[in-house]
């Protein structure tokens, strides 16, 4: 099962051309283009499953934290929308 994850061909999302596996619990966003918007972090707490949002920053080259969501979506979008 692992090396399914780990080897899946990306997934493609309206607005946003690819979810990229980075392993069990971390993605990859692409925008349409090809660029690196950020990552989504699955996070495991006492309340549930979460989901950390990382917007990639060109300009410093490093990821800003943007906030933690209860779905998957809720992150994604938020890298696609600014």
């Amino acid at each position: 099962m692992t090396d399914q994850i780990l080897t899946a061909a990306p997934v493609r999302r309206p607005g946003i051309d690819a979810v990229v596996p980075l392993g069990l619990s971390r993605w990859r966003i692409l925008t349409p283009g090809g660029a690196v918007a950020g990552l989504v972090e699955e996070q495991s707490t006492d309340q549930g499953l979460r989901y950390r949002a990382l917007r990639y920053r060109w300009s410093a080259r490093c990821f800003q934290d943007v906030g933690g969501f209860w779905s998957f979506a809720d992150a994604v979008a938020t890298l696609r929308n600014g």
